[in-house]
């Protein structure tokens, strides 16, 4: 490997920045591995317009897509505007080949600057002129002006490793997102922008990408130095429309002291706002530039494309300290071993144990469970919660677990099937077992899996919880050993449908299309009123589109032009629902077919209909048009379990409902629609505790979640108390609870 000048006065190789100084140990420039390009790409750089100030490095293609150019103007004035190898100032270093689509790119400087690539493509030099070099490849041209390379010198060796560099910028990226932030953001009275003030050492300032784009300035109220430099982490998982608020009180020369981290973010499209003034880090990312603004610092991305504005040389130039990490469950060339922590899910009652690792050996602190040895381990009763074992129904939701192994010489051992099962028991019978974990890295000295199983309704709790090894499944491939870390499993009371009301026609009714109807026909649970409006509407029952049922209501409405207005109903028999008063829900669900209907028709409703006093006034709860329905279910298709609240003024001993097709006058269309597997379910829950808490803070955003850079107010009196009537008091006889935050905000 060539020897690297990145800049002036600095001699290293390469490799050392890209694997020997890891970020992820001492104090040093995080951004290192790229050395002092102004951008740096893994994979193609696209220039369709605008300027670069300072050097090229990508390891993929440079594609010339507009006209653009390199200059040495650096207005930043922050280094030289190139990097040297082997006593060669280079403005471009391309691992890959030209790729010329229009436009041209101009190389301008008053030095010898030379340009690398992999591959020419097939470009030949389109200038005699002893001072220029200019590859050109179907009219595209990159120009190189003021240079004593010759021609035959611009492919060959890459004296870059970029695979290697951008390898530590990942795990660099990754580990300054796990920084706890250290800049508190205050705003001015009235105002969403955050004001920051940095300290002395590694500032870290965590914020979403959504927060970004919601400010319009950042204030500065001091500037960020080599001794005091910023590290701002942006959340921004998947893609983020980049609008960049105005960094108010700093400016170019303060540029090499910031980086911006998109450490998740695999897309990035820079489109407004103002200038960054500070590098970016999106090593995942394809970083597009159509910002007409400026970016001062270097780019680092997995491509880069840019149509407008400019990229201005200020190389980060400070240290930073790295994080201090307690464990590395990822670190598989361990010692130290250590596991993942598990998360456990808020709500409900959670059932969470786990067992130490010995840092120094990677042996468990309470069980290893080994195959045809220790198959079973039983979770003592204490950890368990008390809803669990209460006997009534419960669902129990695995929300995390972390399996693992660890020991010196690991890395050379493969193990099949290094899985557990987490089993629910009930007076000594298994009632529900989890699927089986993921089997365990092999060929490592620690290794780990952690991820979410399943759940399930236990009908009366549980009163054992036991961890199983894979050798009970039956499997004697000799899988071995494993240690079960962690696990975490939310634990709620059930709820209980039944089913109360379930309505068939065993008999088909008015197979003739009688119209006007005024009729009853016999369902399973009673009988039912058929009535229609006028010849242009009936109640039909037949099998012609019946689901489960033996047959299906059709309710029919032809074609009104010049015709009045035609309803048809369908009219269930009377249903005591007086004993649902106390049940949690109450439901009635039905499917419907869209049948003839047609995304043209627009005047055709489907009603349904409740009523408390048997027949005589009725709610309308329901109604969907023709649009409607086709546009949900598509042309003649069966929809799902529609399923309609029956409310507590309805739950009387005289509760009926209807299902109705009405068309309007003048409607050029018919309108026919099936119903059928027509049911009421009742839901009831058990009883669970319920906590409050515990914390007010300001939610900038208005998402109800608290956010990085959202501050808790200290001093606040929370009440708590019942207010029946909704007029701000407390009702007579209520004793009101009340609390005050502390300085974070909690109660």
């Amino acid at each position: 490997m060539n020897n690297v000048l990145f800049k002036s006065g600095v001699r290293a190789v390469l490799v050392v920045f890209a694997s020997l100084l890891s970020f992820l140990g001492m104090a040093q420039n995080p951004l290192a591995p790229a050395g002092a390009f102004n951008i740096f790409t893994e994979g193609n750089l696209t220039m369709s317009g605008g300027d670069v100030e300072g050097a090229i490095g990508t390891g993929g293609d440079f594609i010339v897509s507009g006209t653009s150019q390199y200059v040495q103007s650096n207005s930043s004035n922050t280094g030289n505007p190139w990097v040297t190898f082997s006593n060669v100032n280079y403005a471009m270093v391309v691992a890959g080949k030209f790729v010329g689509t229009s436009g041209n790119f101009n190389v301008n400087g008053n030095l010898n600057n030379w340009i690398r690539f992999g591959n020419l493509n097939g470009a030949t030099n389109g200038t005699s002129n002893g001072n220029q070099l200019k590859p050109i490849l179907n009219g595209v041209y990159i120009l190189v002006n003021n240079t004593n390379q010759t021609f035959g010198q611009i492919t060959g060796t890459i004296p870059v490793n970029f695979a290697t560099a951008f390898t530590t910028l990942k795990a660099t990226s990754t580990s300054l997102a796990s920084c706890p932030s250290n800049v508190t953001p205050t705003f001015d009275p009235g105002s969403i922008n955050p004001r920051i003030t940095l300290a002395t050492g590694r500032n870290v300032w965590n914020v979403t990408g959504a927060q970004l784009n919601s400010w319009q300035q950042i204030t500065f109220n001091n500037k960020p130095t080599a001794n005091q430099p910023l590290v701002i982490n942006v959340n921004a998982a998947g893609t983020l429309n980049l609008t960049m608020p105005n960094m108010a009180g700093i400016g170019s020369l303060d540029a090499p002291f910031v980086i911006i981290n998109f450490h998740n973010a695999t897309a990035i499209n820079y489109g407004g706002g103002a200038t960054i003034f500070g590098s970016v880090l999106a090593p995942l990312a394809d970083f597009v530039k159509t910002a007409p603004f400026n970016i001062d610092g270097q780019v680092i991305a997995k491509t880069f494309r840019q149509t407008a504005g400019e990229v201005h040389h200020a190389p980060f130039s400070a240290q930073v300290a790295a994080c201090t990490t307690t464990c590395d469950p990822d670190n598989g060339a361990a010692p130290t071993y250590c596991a993942p922590t598990p998360i456990c899910a808020a709500g409900g009652a959670n059932l969470f144990w786990s067992q130490t690792i010995n840092s120094s050996t990677g042996a468990p602190g309470t069980v290893r469970l080994i195959a045809n040895s220790s198959n079973s381990f039983t979770i003592p009763n204490a950890s368990l919660p008390a809803l669990l074992t209460s006997g009534q129904a419960v669902v129990v939701n695995i929300t995390d677990v972390v399996s693992y192994d660890g020991y010196s010489g690991r890395s050379t051992v493969t193990q099949p099937n290094e899985r557990w099962r987490i089993s629910f028991r009930k007076n000594g019978s298994t009632v529900f077992s989890s699927n089986w974990t993921t089997d365990v890295p092999d060929l490592r000295n620690q290794g780990y899996w952690r991820g979410a199983l399943n759940s399930a309704t236990l009908p009366a709790g549980a009163d054992e919880v036991r961890l199983e090894h894979w050798a009970l499944s039956g499997d004697a491939s000799n899988p071995n050993s494993v240690v079960p870390v962690s696990i975490c499993v939310q634990v709620t009371a059930a709820c209980v449908e039944t089913t109360i009301h379930n309505e068939t026609f065993p008999n088909t009714f008015n197979t003739g299309f009688t119209r006007p109807i005024n009729s009853t026909f016999t369902g399973s649970t009673g009988t039912w009123n058929a009535n229609s409006s006028d010849v242009n509407s009936t109640i039909v029952i037949n099998n012609v589109r019946s689901t489960s049922s033996p047959n299906a209501i059709k309710i029919v409405n032809y074609n009104t032009s010049n015709a009045a207005a035609s309803t048809s109903r369908a009219t269930s028999p009377t249903i005591n629902l007086s004993t649902q008063t106390s049940a949690a829900g109450l439901d009635l669900a039905f499917r419907i077919t869209s049948y003839t209907l047609d995304q043209a028709n627009t005047c055709f409703n489907f009603h349904v209909d409740f009523s408390s006093d048997n027949g005589t006034n009725w709610t309308t709860v329901y109604t969907r048009s023709a649009q409607e329905l086709v546009n949900t279910l598509g042309s003649d298709t069966w929809s799902g379990d529609i399923r309609i609240p029956i409310a507590s003024n309805f739950r009387t001993s005289n509760f009926r409902y209807r299902v109705r097709g009405a068309q309007a006058a003048n409607c050029g269309f018919d309108s026919y629609v099936y119903v059928d597997d027509i049911r009421i379910f009742s839901n009831t829950c058990a009883p669970s505790n319920l906590t409050l808490g515990n914390l007010v803070w300001a939610d900038f955003n208005d998402n109800g979640v608290r956010d990085a850079g959202e501050p808790g107010y200290e001093g606040v009196t929370v009440r708590l108390y019942l207010d029946n009537n909704n007029d701000g008091n407390a009702d007579a006889g209520w004793t009101t609870r009340s609390t005050v935050t502390n300085v974070n905000g909690n109660y």
